[in-house]
């Protein structure tokens, strides 16, 4: 299975909230430590993303971290395969990250029968005809995951 592309956009806002001053800060410019486990002791193993290469993981990204955008927003990056959700640390606070499930397509004759798929990833049919289908989602996770046709073609 491809890596998936993440935070997804509802997920890559950080702010922390400060009772005193009864408002939001951001966290623009501060580095994110990404870890696997939301106790925040097992650092991912993420992947840079570059757009220029758009569905290419790049390389490993040392210490698992991040530098959190002026405007407040996590980068995107590569999650390990089969992982969904991941967890950011900022000083003592841990955002939940969650990946772009649908990042992941492809065009095939058939639905997968051998490797680790997540819920959302789309297979194209290579060869659509009338009275066929689109293609296939995955709506279970697993190995190979739970898939159904969508798209029906009109015959």
């Amino acid at each position: 299975m491809a890596r998936t592309l993440g935070p997804r956009e509802s997920s890559r806002r950080v702010e922390r909230y400060i009772g005193a001053a009864r408002r939001f800060e951001g966290l623009g410019g501060k580095n994110m430590v990404v870890y696997s486990d939301q106790a925040a002791t097992t650092p991912a193993s993420i992947a840079a993303y570059d757009p220029q290469a758009p569905s290419t993981p790049g390389s490993v990204i040392s210490g698992s971290k991040v530098r959190i955008g002026k405007d407040g927003l996590v980068p995107l990056f590569w999650f390990p395969d089969g992982v969904t959700r991941l967890y950011g640390k900022v000083g003592t606070k841990v955002f939940q990250l969650d990946c772009n499930p649908v990042q992941s397509e492809t065009v095939a004759a058939a639905a997968p029968t051998t490797g680790a798929h997540v819920v959302g990833e789309r297979v194209w049919n290579s060869a659509p005809a009338a009275g066929g289908n689109m293609g296939w989602v995955c709506t279970t996770a697993g190995t190979p995951g739970t898939w159904k046709t969508f798209g029906t073609i009109a015959a």
